[in-house]
């Protein structure tokens, strides 16, 4: 049947139907949290970017994690855009989880570098204790190395022995940590030696090997011998000591340097007691 406009009015008026168009307000979607962080070194600091619009003007925290070290929280402050930035300094190598206003991401972190030395007295008496110091140190940051050393024969793989390492405030390179090993060689040889660093759990560091170091033993040493790291680097300052090899002695002790300059040796002295620091193989007080 075909029904008229008008009838079909008529028809929704007795009936009492009414249509409407019926709008539902949607809030808008907050925007998303970012974060941004850069992959770095442990032991140094680097910056992190939060971006976080629905909390400006807030203050937030900001959660490192890693697995096997300390959760750290860091406060950054967003401001009228809801952006900041937080200075971090990560403490062990790994990927470190970073969370802040309900966003996260994740930041690679590496070992921090390590240099290692060797010091052995450059001639030894066989069947005569000798200290072997080794010195370990980060290549940047601040971190004091941790961990142990040990000293092997790079011909035979005898190991020397081991030590723990304690801090060296003396030492002329900043973060300097030592231990000292004694040997006692029973065979007239020249021993070539290398000292491996171990870092302890969690340090942050990385593990390193010293250059390797010839030892002469003999079955007589000279009165006075030297100990030094090898190599010598110019310019960074080092630690030279002079051993006697006799016992009650008292008195001081002075060191001459030389150095060539175009084919041309120049000695210098200076007095010494005990040891002093030699920069650009000149002896400095």
């Amino acid at each position: 049947m075909i029904t008229s406009p008008r009838r079909l009015t008529a028809t929704l008026s007795v009936l009492g139907v009414s249509a409407a168009l019926v709008l539902t307000a949607v809030p808008a979607q907050a925007a998303s949290t970012s974060i941004a962080a850069p992959s770095g070194i442990a032991g140094v600091a680097e910056s992190v970017f939060v971006n976080a619009p629905a909390s400006k003007n807030k203050t937030v925290p900001v959660t490192f994690t890693l697995t096997g070290a300390p959760v750290a929280t860091l406060n950054v402050a967003l401001g009228a855009k809801g952006t900041g930035t937080v200075t971090w300094t990560p403490t062990a190598a790994g990927t470190w989880s970073i969370a802040a206003a309900g966003g996260s991401t994740s930041a690679a972190v590496a070992a921090m570098p390590t240099e290692t030395v060797l010091m052995v007295q450059n001639n030894i008496a066989i069947n005569t204790p000798t200290s072997i110091v080794v010195g370990v140190w980060p290549s940047s940051g601040t971190t004091v190395p941790t961990g142990t050393v040990t000293v092997t024969n790079v011909v035979t793989g005898q190991v020397i022995g081991s030590a723990s390492l304690a801090p060296s405030p003396s030492s002329p390179r900043a973060y300097t940590a030592s231990a000292t090993i004694t040997w006692t060689p029973t065979g007239v040889a020249n021993y070539a030696l290398i000292a491996t660093y171990t870092p302890a759990v969690g340090n942050g560091l990385a593990s390193s090997v010293s250059p390797q170091y010839t030892a002469f033993v003999d079955y007589n040493a000279p009165l006075v011998v030297m100990r030094l790291p090898y190599p010598v680097t110019m310019g960074t300052p080092t630690i030279v000591t002079g051993i006697v090899n006799q016992s009650m002695v008292t008195g001081s002790m002075a060191f001459t340097t030389s150095y060539s300059t175009a084919g041309a040796w120049t000695s210098t002295t200076a007095g010494l007691t005990g040891s002093q620091n030699l920069v650009n193989n000149a002896v400095s007080f």
